[in-house]
């Protein structure tokens, strides 16, 4: 029941070099750690000093249930300045409903913001109690899941000593009014070692000398409210052994036993004669791949929109001038509307075993690196979650007046890939790129299915 936050290194290049699919080229050992953690409820961290920050906040404060934070600030440059920070840091900085302004309005002066950031305009200078009854109305109203103090309190004693007794006495009222509505107040002061800030302290209230640190803490800590990942049992993995350069088609019947749908394909085999007749039990127009090759695109080994038995056959004695007589594939081409092509792609991890990736998929893959990761094999739940985490969602829920696509049809892949991966000890990577998705559904046309070496099977 306690929050784990965790430091580490690891995002090298190494494993990177060594994947020979795209997808294993994107996604880094880091990446892995973050699913791990997602699994577990864990939070990792960049920085020693985001650690002991974090830590900081959580040790003295309720939890930070949601996003929204609410700041105020003794000046507006300062409360602007904080409300940049927060939103680039994921935080929501909304603006209070009218009736909390009119409640703010009424204690502070009129010239005074009230709708989020809150500039306290000098009040906090006439009365320091504002800088406690400003959070009091705030953490009242329920429009907040964190308060941010920002400014010159903390300083007052210090620098008029007459000003000590009323600001440890907002102090700690500030920590008293944190415990009793169960809402994180964080105070961000100028000042570092003054008594005022050793009041705070002693009322349990996270104390920081710089807003970004408070921020960051506030976000970090807010991460801890969502619900760690659900634990699929993990299928025992089963050590066969990939036939060394079974191919396309091979590879095809592996995915599809597994769940994954494909369009209807041919195969033709070395030095067939009438390579056109694979037309007969094929809807026209469909493309031909070379069988062999994993990144067929790249040597020329893919023709698409082939409309009869003599374009078939032209495509076919092209290839094999070029790049020799071997099995070659004939498959249906997917000519379906509004169609969005994504990756889905599994790898094996040497430390955390068995991930399960999806993201923007199609030619353009490595360029956008648009990717979400789990740990294998994931629930649909969780593969439909990965499917929103990505910038490209837009594109799968209807953008510009397109119909959204089949979204549970896509997480179903998804799912089937990454209980293929923890199923079959003998796979290293998986890759099927693109799948294309449709309002009726998805379905893969190019894939990879890459063998762990004997010696590494799991």
């Amino acid at each position: 029941g306690k929050p784990v936050l965790l430091l580490t290194v690891g995002a090298s290049g190494a494993a990177k070099q060594a994947a020979r699919s795209h997808t294993g080229s994107m996604t880094s050992g880091i990446d892995v750690v973050d699913a791990a953690c997602r699994t577990v409820g864990a939070v990792r961290v960049d920085t020693p000093a985001q650690l002991v920050d974090t830590a900081h906040l959580l040790s003295r404060c309720a939890p930070v249930r949601g996003r929204r934070v609410a700041i105020v600030a003794d000046s507006g440059g300062q409360g602007a300045l904080a409300a940049d920070t927060a939103s680039r840091l994921g935080l929501t900085v909304a603006e209070f409903p009218p009736a909390v302004q009119e409640r703010l309005a009424d204690r502070l002066p009129p010239h005074a913001a009230v709708a989020n950031p809150v500039d306290l305009a000098g009040a906090g200078e006439d009365d320091i109690s504002t800088y406690a009854s400003t959070p009091a109305v705030l953490t009242d109203s329920s429009v907040t899941d964190a308060v941010v103090l920002s400014g010159y309190f903390g300083s007052y004693g210090r620098d008029i000593p007459e000003h000590q007794a009323a600001e440890s006495e907002a102090a700690r009222a500030i920590g008293s009014l944190a415990a009793e509505r169960a809402i994180p107040v964080v105070v961000h002061s100028m000042a570092e070692h003054t008594a005022t800030v050793s009041e705070l302290h002693a009322a349990g209230v996270p104390t920081f000398a710089d807003v970004e640190a408070a921020l960051r803490a506030v976000a970090t800590a807010h991460r801890f409210a969502q619900t760690p990942r659900p634990r699929v049992g993990r299928v025992p993995a089963r050590e066969r052994q990939v036939p060394p350069g079974s191919g396309y088609l091979a590879a095809r019947r592996l995915l599809a036993d597994a769940g994954v749908p494909f369009p209807a394909a041919v195969g033709i085999a070395p030095g067939a004669q009438d390579p056109g007749g694979a037309m007969r039990s094929l809807s026209a127009p469909v493309v031909l791949k070379a069988d062999w090759l994993e990144h067929k695109t790249e040597h020329g080994g893919v023709a698409t929109g082939l409309g009869d038995s003599a374009a078939l056959g032209a495509a076919y004695d092209d290839m094999v001038a070029r790049l020799g007589s071997h099995g070659y594939v004939v498959e249906e081409m997917d000519r379906r509307t509004d169609v969005v092509e994504v990756i889905v792609a599994a790898r094996r991890d040497p430390s955390f075993g068995p991930v399960v990736v999806v993201g923007a998929g199609g030619v353009q893959a490595e360029l956008t690196q648009d990717l979400a990761l789990e740990l294998a094999p994931c629930s649909h739940d969780t593969a439909r979650e990965m499917i929103r985490r990505l910038r490209s969602w837009p594109l799968l829920a209807g953008w510009r007046g397109r119909r959204p696509v089949d979204v549970d049809g896509l997480a179903a892949v998804v799912v089937a890939v990454s209980e293929l991966i923890a199923g079959r000890g003998d796979i290293g990577e998986i890759e099927l790129n693109p799948v294309r998705v449709s309002p009726e559904g998805a379905l893969a046309v190019v894939e990879i299915v890459i063998a762990v070496p004997t010696r590494d099977v799991w």
